[in-house]
């Protein structure tokens, strides 16, 4: 599973599946050198083999792809018979959008979090701190993206852009017994909830993060 160790980067760029001959045009969320998570309403089963195309800007990346999972966002789809060069392209294609901007500075290292347990929290940042009252105005976020320097959340309230909230890891505590928290930036907000980036993270919290990085890599 080497591939799953891949750097990916969250960004929607168009895809054109064609399943049963039938073509269906959608977009990316994720993309990597190993495969793609596409935003669509088509559901083949598992295992099956795709032929798809990559569409960026007058580029076109033509590979076939098998169907690794199943969600109600959309396919997770794993390249097959593709040899370095088409990695190679792929991987030049991230970094371009890396480079216009396409996906959000400081948070680039991306993984897809679905099916991992790992929970999160958010509240505005108190006068009196935080500690005191975040219990009665947080609200629960699913991760869509983590990496050391921010995360995706999924949430149905969203703060302003440039808004400084608190993030915390839900079940985790620093060495004072307190939750475990961050304060972050919001630095844009996506069709599903918001993006932040940390500001200053102790050194609890980014251990917690790395740790369950680790985990997310063991269990993929």
């Amino acid at each position: 599973m080497a591939e799953r160790r891949d750097t990916r980067v969250t960004a929607g760029v168009g895809v054109i599946l064609t399943i049963n001959g039938k073509p269906s045009p959608c977009m990316t969320r994720n993309l990597s050198r190993g495969g793609i998570f596409a935003v669509t309403r088509e559901r083949p089963p598992e295992g099956t083999l795709v032929d798809l195309e990559v569409v960026h800007q007058g580029s076109r990346l033509k590979a076939q792809a098998r169907v690794v999972k199943l969600t109600e966002r959309g396919l997770g789809l794993s390249f097959v018979n593709v040899g370095e060069d088409f990695r190679t392209a792929v991987r030049s294609l991230m970094d371009n959008l890396v480079a216009d901007h396409s996906v959000a500075p400081g948070i680039v290292e991306f993984d897809d979090f679905d099916d991992y347990e790992l929970r999160m929290a958010w509240a505005p940042p108190g006068e009196d701190g935080w500690w005191k009252f975040w219990k009665k105005r947080r609200h629960a976020a699913d991760i869509g993206n983590l990496s050391l320097d921010g995360a995706a959340l999924r949430s149905d309230l969203k703060p302003e852009v440039g808004a400084v909230v608190v993030v915390f890891i839900e079940g985790k505590e620093d060495k004072a017994g307190q939750p475990l928290g961050s304060e972050a930036e919001v630095v844009r907000h996506t069709d599903e909830g918001f993006a932040v980036k940390f500001i200053s993270p102790s050194i609890d919290f980014r251990g917690a993060i790395s740790e369950a990085r680790r985990s997310k890599f063991r269990g993929g």
